[in-house]
């Protein structure tokens, strides 16, 4: 069931009603991502995703660093209380998350509650959403928004290139374990 390309957000979530058992007219859906409160492609790619989703009327939560949301119908934004960000650089705005996963976990009444996740971005928010999967048996669902290695010496000036060559590897293992990868 795997999609490339632009898909819209209604072929997405009929991908996931597919996936989610018991069949459900409205879908809790977690959505992570280290990016959301930037300017940049990405954070508005997943804000108008969130947005989109909360006015068709699925129910959705919200896992980021800063809140670029804030006031829409049916959407809740959660700081993502489990990593500890550094800014890296200012243009392009871009953030380094250290990941907390397993240390402070995970008995949060929100992440129980959701149906499907959604990772949109391959590194610390989205690892968080890909292990909330794990431990819950949910289906897991991830955009491919642009390779790492292309951005690496913008946001890591000193170790970029070495980072650059690893990335695509670390990209490909990352986004297989995903049920649905658009």
């Amino acid at each position: 069931m795997q999609r490339e390309g632009n898909t819209s957000c209604s072929s997405l979530v009929d991908d996931l009603t597919v996936l989610v058992k018991p069949m459900k007219n409205k879908l809790t859906i977690g959505v992570f991502s280290e990016m959301l409160s930037e300017c940049n492609g990405t954070a508005e790619a997943v804000r108008r995703l969130v947005i989109g989703l909360g006015k068709a009327g699925h129910t959705v939560h919200v896992f980021a660093p800063g809140n670029g949301v804030a006031g829409k119908p049916n959407v809740t934004f959660h700081q993502a209380g489990h990593v500890i960000n550094f800014r890296m650089s200012r243009e392009p705005e871009f953030y380094f998350s250290i990941p907390f996963i397993r240390y402070f976990f995970n008995n949060y009444g929100y992440y129980k509650e959701l149906d499907v996740v959604h990772a949109a971005t391959p590194m610390a928010v989205g690892a968080l959403g890909l292990d909330i999967s794990k431990l819950h048996g949910l289906p897991k669902v991830i955009t491919h928004h642009s390779p790492l290695q292309y951005y690496a010496g913008d946001y890591f000036p000193v170790i970029g290139k070495a980072f650059a060559f690893y990335a695509w590897k670390y990209e490909r293992l990352f986004y297989n374990r995903f049920h649905v990868r658009h």
